[in-house]
């Protein structure tokens, strides 16, 4: 099994998820299906994908819960993968921005995360 990413598969493609230290939380990039799919040299411990990968919400309301007239994107996180480390960018909005760390082992056990498996 491997422990820094797991396979997914959807109706768009598919893809491998990690584990992000600077979130808590998993982020998922595609390698194949519908664009935009990144590059992925499969090398499962000590991954490289390409180009950068950023993650962002759209929000709808306002920090009130008023809608907003357009909705927004903001960005929740922005980073490289390179060799198995986790390059985040300066305008990621967490303690790890501008920071470079390993990207960490996947913190479940096989099935307890969402149903992902692999």
């Amino acid at each position: 099994m491997m422990s820094k990413l797991r396979k997914t598969t959807g109706t768009t493609g598919s893809g491998v998820v990690h584990w992000c230290p600077g979130c808590d939380q998993p982020h998922g990039i595609r390698i194949a299906g519908a664009p935009p799919v990144w590059t992925f040299d499969f090398n499962w411990e000590n991954p490289t994908f390409s180009p950068s990968i950023m993650c962002f919400t759209t929000e709808t309301t306002d920090d009130n819960d008023r809608p907003l007239p357009h909705p927004v994107d903001r960005t929740l996180c922005h980073y490289f993968i390179k060799a198995g480390k986790i390059e985040f960018c300066g305008d990621s909005p967490h303690a790890l921005a501008g920071k470079t760390v390993d990207l960490p082992d996947w913190p479940y056990a096989t099935g307890t995360y969402g149903g992902i498996d692999e």
